[in-house]
């Protein structure tokens, strides 16, 4: 969830492989119908492997009801990966628009705990059905999302002044996000010493971010 690197963002997937969007109430349906039955077989280890003839017997369709939506299997996984980014963002966006923190250890805080929420709310992963080029492109989405992430957070503390405009500060941002990462997935693991742990180095790298009370920041 946290990981960071250059790369497409989340948006730059839309429309691959999309059909025209359908313009009906019942055609949106039948598209949320197919993403959603997609979601269940990607994320259920139970499930039968994703596939457009899978899909089809799950919903009771056709394969061509499938196919007047979305050109291909690609496609169809492709929408449910960057829907699970793009919510995230929404969540995200909508959070730091409504917090005021004092300081950068209440910024992070709410942040990563929004991203345990959410990670509570979604617990499954939404490219851990995924192989091969459909793998590759899940964390090209996923990544660039995270990099947008980074990158309103960052806005969000230097707006509110929690937060410096110094390349150090975004190089620790970067840094202290890698471990939040591991923290986050590792509070649903069977590791509670770990966790705790690492939320304790999380704490104190979120402490060496805040600006000092003349505001003069490091850079």
């Amino acid at each position: 969830m946290f990981t960071y690197t250059v790369g497409m963002t989340s948006h730059d997937a839309e429309g691959r492989g999309r059909r025209a969007q359908p313009q009906q109430s019942r055609s949106h349906a039948k598209v949320e119908a197919i993403l959603q039955a997609a979601r269940q077989i990607l994320t259920d280890p139970a499930a039968q492997p994703l596939t457009i003839r899978n899909l089809a017997d799950r919903l009771g369709f056709s394969t061509g009801v499938i196919y007047r939506y979305f050109e291909s299997l690609d496609a169809i996984a492709e929408a449910v990966v960057r829907e699970h980014a793009e919510l995230t963002e929404r969540g995200l966006a909508d959070l730091l628009a409504r917090i005021e923190p004092d300081t950068a250890e209440q910024l992070f805080g709410q942040v990563f705990q929004f991203f345990i929420n959410f990670h509570a709310d979604n617990p499954e992963s939404a490219g851990s059905g995924l192989n091969g080029e459909l793998a590759i492109r899940y964390l090209e989405v996923e990544r660039a999302s995270n990099e947008e992430s980074i990158r309103m957070v960052l806005k969000r503390g230097r707006d509110l002044g929690v937060l410096g405009a110094g390349r150090r500060i975004e190089i620790r941002v970067r840094l202290l996000w890698f471990a939040a990462e591991e923290a986050v997935l590792n509070s649903f693991a069977d590791d509670p010493g770990g966790d705790q742990m690492l939320f304790e180095e999380i704490r104190r790298m979120i402490r060496a971010l805040n600006t000092n009370p003349e505001g003069n920041y490091e850079q």
